[in-house]
């Protein structure tokens, strides 16, 4: 049996919404770890899925919602599609299952890619969510 550098790996970040920090706009912004430094999946990453815990509930003066996706350069595949504010209270999570999601490309990494949320509609004002995307390297001919 072969040495197996393809083990299941985790990545998990936290976004913070607030009226003068993240969330302030309608924009896209990375996940962050817990010392404050974007997250980045590396290049060569199948993405399996992941999921998000709710620990601070967003708020918006609008109808707010919120995206999550891995990178925007190289690929804008929607883990977790544009989602009302509504489905995000305290305490409660969910699941993205990053196959039935796949763009036409997959979700095979070429570059290393950031874990992102976009706000639409509305800014926040307030919320911590809390996410994480579950991955595996992908075998190649040096690795296998």
């Amino acid at each position: 049996m072969a040495y197996n550098k393809s083990a299941l790996r985790m990545i998990s970040g936290t976004a913070t919404y607030a009226a003068a920090g993240d969330g302030a706009s309608l924009a896209a912004f990375n996940f962050k770890d817990a010392a404050g430094t974007a997250i980045k999946i590396p290049s060569g990453a199948l993405i399996l899925g992941g999921g998000w815990n709710v620990i601070t509930a967003p708020n918006s003066a609008g109808n707010a919602t919120l995206q999550i996706k891995v990178g925007s350069t190289n690929m804008t595949t929607a883990l977790l599609a544009a989602s009302a504010l509504s489905v995000m209270p305290i305490n409660a999570g969910g699941n993205f299952d990053a196959l039935s999601n796949a763009a036409a490309t997959g979700l095979y990494l070429t570059a290393d890619a950031n874990l992102t949320w976009t706000i639409g509609t509305a800014a926040l004002t307030a919320g911590v969510v809390h996410t994480y995307c579950v991955y595996v390297m992908a075998a190649t001919a040096a690795t296998i």
